[in-house]
């Protein structure tokens, strides 16, 4: 059966649900946990709305280019985006010009999240469960957030890259996306 998951999931993502034999979540596969999505989900199959052995199936309509699929891949997948993720905001907090922008924030919250969205990102099948990229950036918006910090950003995220092992040609294709999200980052329409 399909099921559309729209009141669990902010974004267009469906998931196909079929009975198996193994938790999806929490330990096997990957270990990449849906998280808050998961505790939702399993709250309704607990209160017998779906089978108690149901494995969810995340199925995008958006990746369709090969080389983004490929990319999450061929970095290394959830480890890499994780341990890239990890130094990108030991780097941010060491910077004093944007170290202000997280003094009231939950940075092992932000890493998971950021780590969820970067793995959507380079195409990898996960659902990011955050806020959209404006309201996720609104409150820095009104600290100042401008292209110099947004550049900042990138060559920071481009250090915790190599500083991972990912190669160069790889690099320059992540910060390539993540360069096409600087005007929702900086909360205007490009």
């Amino acid at each position: 059966m399909v099921l559309f998951l729209g009141s669990l999931i902010r974004s267009s993502w469906t998931a196909r649900i079929s009975e198996v034999k193994s938790f999806p979540f929490g330990g096997t596969g990957d270990g990449f946990a849906a998280g808050p999505i998961w505790n939702r989900y399993s709250d309704y199959c607990g209160r017998g709305g779906l089978p108690g052995r149901t494995i969810v199936h995340f199925v995008s309509p958006v990746w369709e280019d090969p080389v983004i699929d490929q990319l999450y891949d061929l970095i290394g997948g959830n480890r890499t985006v994780w341990a890239a993720t990890e130094e990108f905001y030991r780097r941010v907090l060491a910077d004093d010009t944007l170290r202000p922008f997280f003094e009231h924030t939950d940075i092992a919250r932000l890493i998971s999240g950021q780590s969820m969205f970067i793995s959507m990102l380079l195409g990898g099948r996960t659902v990011y469960t955050g806020k959209d990229i404006g309201t996720a950036h609104a409150q820095a918006q009104l600290q100042g957030l401008d292209d110099g910090h947004f550049d900042s950003f990138l060559q920071h995220f481009r250090d915790a890259l190599l500083e991972v092992g990912v190669t160069g040609d790889n690099v320059e294709k992540i910060i390539k996306l993540l360069e096409a999200k600087r005007g929702a980052v900086l909360g205007r329409s490009e």
